[in-house]
């Protein structure tokens, strides 16, 4: 199976946002009753709909998925090229579509919430092979490390800066409203 973690936990280079995660944090600390909650809910809801934005879309750049969607090309004998930066290698299209579509069968895209509020996305893609019943996304990736090369281009594109400074301004923005509206309430 291949995926990566995206915010609070992430083990790999897709952990730029970690200042927005910050912010969120503070704010989770911040809250105490139900209006606050139901604020940080939707705040939390908007930065997941930024960071599939960032996945999926190009609203920030460069994204996995354009990243993905590049075919690598084809030598005389029908395999795959081998080389760095040709792309997802393509037999059939499943593998690249659980990449490069949020609900296509086999994608991996999951959002959770931890207790302290910070939020984290998984993505990634693994599909099941018609014959076997067996997922093969080891295979391709073990034989092209084409998903890691995939991640890697990523992280060096500016998606992730400007993901990570809209994250920040709106949890700053959610976080001054909520202690002004609570210096209000307290007057």
């Amino acid at each position: 199976m291949a995926y990566r973690t995206i915010g609070r936990g992430s083990r790999s280079g897709l952990s730029g946002i970690n200042e927005a995660m910050s912010a969120l944090r503070a704010l989770a600390k911040a809250v105490s009753n139900k209006q606050s909650r139901a604020a940080l809910v939707k705040v939390q809801a908007q930065g997941f709909s930024m960071i599939r934005s960032a996945i999926y879309h190009r609203k920030y750049g460069t994204s996995l998925a354009e990243i993905f969607r590049k075919t690598r090309p084809r030598g005389k004998s029908g395999n795959s090229k081998f080389g760095v930066g040709l792309g997802t290698p393509v037999k059939t299209g499943r593998l690249q579509k659980s990449l490069v579509t949020p609900d296509a069968p086999h994608s991996i895209y999951q959002q959770e919430v931890a207790k302290d509020g910070s939020i984290r996305v998984q993505y990634g893609g693994n599909p099941i092979d018609p014959y076997s019943g067996k997922p093969y996304f080891q295979y391709p990736e073990s034989l092209y490390g084409f998903f890691e090369e995939g991640v890697q281009w990523f992280t060096m594109q500016k998606t992730l800066k400007l993901l990570g400074e809209d994250l920040a301004a709106m949890y700053g923005k959610a976080l001054q409203k909520h202690v002004a509206n609570s210096v209000k309430r307290s007057r």
